[in-house]
């Protein structure tokens, strides 16, 4: 059973309210604006290729967390690749 449209749509609506509010928290309201509309047109891109697309939740299942999404860009592709929203993800160097 994989994900349906529906259910992806939800949890964007939930999960970009929590990146909103984390940028903003964290100073960097600045950034909104491009996030919302950046994360508006990857929705739409991932959502005219739906049929293409496989969506991955963690181990735990958790929606609270990241969702990564896999598309096979040409069929000569050795593998897939992987979309995220970028301002959802944190940062840590080694």
């Amino acid at each position: 059973v994989g994900f349906q449209k529906k259910e992806f749509m939800t949890w964007c609506k939930s999960y970009f309210a929590k990146v909103t509010e984390k940028l903003n928290e964290r100073g960097k309201a600045a950034r909104v604006d491009e996030f919302k509309k950046g994360a508006t047109d990857m929705v739409k891109f991932i959502i005219s290729k739906w049929d293409e697309m496989q969506v991955f939740a963690g181990p735990k299942y958790d929606m609270d967390a990241m969702l990564c999404v896999a598309w096979q860009k040409e069929q000569s592709d050795e593998g897939p690749t992987f979309l995220y929203f970028l301002d959802g993800m944190r940062e840590e160097k080694f």
